[in-house]
């Protein structure tokens, strides 16, 4: 086994370490909990939204495309996942942008609370990109060969 395979297969453990064991726990406010689930498992995106709508009014409205980019991926993500596989290019870089200057934010926000949500963003970004730097390589239909069907003999009695 060559180099570059042995490092995809160990971003690929840690990947799936980090998303089986959470990367932390902390309470977000008094309704809305960080749980230790990574961001981008179904249902916490909803928590974060009602965090950043909360702590961070502005931010949004102010850069309102990087949030709605952001959440349209994850919730890509969580809905379907070949769709999000090929996602094009361009919205690619528009993600990690966006995932910039999230995380922007949150730095500048500080407290215990916006750096389990940095955090979570920081792993939900690194696990998009290597799903997407794994991706499998798709075929064309024409290249796929046509079997031929046979006719099977009825068996002779017993």
């Amino acid at each position: 086994m060559n180099m570059k395979n042995r490092n995809k297969i160990g971003t690929l453990i840690l990947v799936v370490l980090a998303a089986i064991s959470g990367v932390g726990t902390a309470n977000a406010t008094k309704t809305v909990v960080a749980h230790s689930h990574i961001y981008l498992v179904a249902g916490s995106e909803s928590n974060f939204e009602t965090y950043m709508s909360k702590k961070a009014k502005r931010f949004i409205k102010k850069n309102n495309e990087d949030w709605a980019t952001f959440n349209k991926v994850v919730r890509l993500y969580n809905s379907s996942t070949g769709t999000f596989l090929s996602v094009s290019k361009d919205d690619k870089a528009d993600f990690f942008e966006a995932v910039a200057t999230i995380n922007d934010k949150l730095e500048k926000m500080g407290g215990r609370d916006s750096k389990v949500w940095q955090s979570k963003v920081d792993v939900t970004e690194k696990v998009f990109a290597f799903l997407w730097s794994n991706r499998p390589v798709e075929l064309p239909l024409e290249n796929i060969e046509q079997i031929p069907s046979m006719q099977l003999e009825p068996a002779l009695g017993r």
